[in-house]
């Protein structure tokens, strides 16, 4: 029975706090206060990793005043046994007691999470997170934040805040909590679940004086249907016009570089996302013209082998790959045109109502901008999974020469194309339908592969099988694995080469060898 570290009393109002959560306002969110038993929050904070600029590389890649430390096993023996319990099945129930979502995860990496140790000067702009963890099939569904700060002031910044809508600067309603020591924040993440913290400025006599947290962000299967888009990345919104910039104030130097700080903020993420959108638009491009390279291959094959039409292989191929080279040719240009240059703000004269209203159209117009590429990103993405899905139809109906009792599973395939050929990685989902002792593969490796090549069979990801093949000859694999074989399992062939392999003229596929059959043998 694993041994709780959430405070006993916190446990114990598990079914309160889960009122609060869901009903509390602009989206579900719980504080909740000694949240640690206090001897574990003491050596936490005891025990926090100091900063290691190598660890606090932002999102242009550069260092800032944030570092993250994922790797809570390798920072000391009581950190390993925090890691071991918040990933553990006890506290993954308490959690969905506190919040009503049943099936929470933990990411084994904690992607993202772990310690968070903030220095002065740093803020964190008002953000949805990303929505989807690609590698693991989950989506991103709970936050949650335990601050281990003995001595702050809300005044300093660094507080979190909840917003309803930070791009509505009017109308924005804000939830402020603290950073207090062993205080938790919870909340729920989604499209809506807009959260960030002021600019850390602390008084003279606390400098030196560091944000700390630890940040922890679990995942479901599924979740409602009505919350799923597209996978996206972090979405931020920037800093509006401060307050001080008001009618009949006399800007010095510091208010001069504030606003071309905003500014330049601004103008940082919208050539983040022009690069973003031409990587997908190009990404996009070339996946439609290899699912269109399938469908052509797929209807090729069949007429090869229906009417023997090999000779024209070659010539038709050749054509197909002009028409797709050029479907993706021509130079992407960005969807929107930049921003007219900003007005200046001018140190030593007061501000007055034209001048602030032109300082906020040149903020708000830069912020369109970024919510519009926001917007296609989603988009881009939608069509890339459309894309996606399409090449996966499109391979999951190619035939497979199974024998000997083995059985496909639905969707199970992953490097098979038709008349015959696989890919140097071939992944298959496979069913036993009777006990077997090995498999037997015969194949020709294609006459392009170089001597060295080898072809290597995984086991539910154990070697159980290799060869070296001669190329353009058939071959035989034996595939035996330490047990029996029965019900499902997962085989893969990898094929690999002393150099890089070109695909066929006129062929983009990537072709390692054509599979005669798999065979199951008792």
């Amino acid at each position: 029975m694993t041994t709780h570290l959430i405070a006993r009393p916190v446990l114990q109002r598990a079914a309160a706090i889960r009122g609060e959560f869901i009903g509390a306002k602009p989206f579900k969110h719980a504080c909740i206060e000694d949240f640690l038993e206090p001897r574990w929050a003491e050596t936490l904070l005891a025990e926090f990793p100091v900063f290691d600029p190598g660890k606090a590389i932002n999102e242009f890649g550069k260092v800032g005043r944030k570092a993250v430390r994922t790797d809570l096993r390798e920072i000391s023996p009581r950190y390993r046994e925090f890691y071991d319990y918040i990933s553990s099945p006890a506290f993954l129930e308490a959690m969905s007691e506190m919040t009503g979502i049943p099936g929470l995860q933990f990411d084994q990496r904690m992607y993202g999470g772990g310690t968070h140790e903030n220095l002065e000067g740093q803020a964190l702009d008002p953000h949805v997170d990303f929505n989807y963890d690609q590698d693991r099939q989950l989506h991103r569904r709970i936050n949650l934040l335990i601050y281990l700060n003995k001595e702050w002031d809300v005044s300093w910044g660094g507080a979190i805040q909840l917003h309803s809508d930070p791009r509505d600067w009017e109308h924005d309603q804000v939830e402020t909590f603290n950073c207090n020591f062993n205080r938790c924040v919870v909340f729920e993440t989604n499209e809506h679940s807009w959260h960030g913290f002021r600019q850390i400025r602390l008084p003279a006599d606390r400098h030196g004086l560091t944000r700390k947290c630890i940040s922890i962000y679990l995942y479901t299967r599924e979740r409602p249907a009505q919350e799923i888009v597209p996978v996206h990345g972090t979405f931020y919104v920037q800093r509006p016009l401060p307050e001080k910039f008001a009618a009949g104030r006399i800007p010095d130097a510091q208010d001069v570089a504030e606003f071309q700080q905003l500014v330049a903020e601004r103008d940082e993420w919208i050539g983040f996302y022009q690069r973003l959108e031409k990587e997908l638009a190009t990404d996009n491009r070339s996946l439609s013209a290899y699912a269109g390279s399938l469908a052509w291959h797929s209807r090729m094959d069949g007429l090869v082998i229906g009417l023997r039409l090999d000779p024209l292989r070659g010539l038709a191929n050749g054509l197909v790959s002009r028409l797709l080279r050029h479907r993706r040719g021509g130079q992407h240009r960005p969807s929107m045109a930049p921003p007219p240059p900003p007005p200046a703000v001018p140190a030593g004269q007061a501000l007055d109502g034209a001048l602030l209203d032109a300082l906020r159209t040149a903020l708000k117009r830069r912020d369109e901008i970024i919510h519009r590429y926001q917007r296609l990103e989603l988009k881009l993405r939608g069509e890339n999974d459309r894309v996606h899905a399409r090449i996966a139809s499109l391979l999951a109906g190619t035939p497979l020469p199974l024998r000997g009792g083995l059985g496909r599973q639905p969707a199970g395939a992953q490097g098979a194309y038709s008349g015959g050929w696989v890919s140097s990685r071939l992944q298959l989902k496979l069913r036993a339908r009777r006990a077997l002792r090995a498999l037997r593969l015969e194949g020709t490796l294609r006459d392009a592969y170089p001597a060295g090549t080898r072809v290597e069979a995984r086991i539910d990801g154990v070697l159980a099988g290799q060869g070296s093949p001669q190329a353009g000859k058939p071959f035989v694999l034996m595939i035996e694995p330490a047990a029996t074989l029965s019900g499902t399992f997962s085989l893969e062939i990898a094929t690999t080469s002393p150099q890089p392999v070109p695909p066929p003229p006129g062929d983009e596929r990537d072709l390692a060898f054509t599979l005669q059959e798999i065979r199951g043998l008792r």
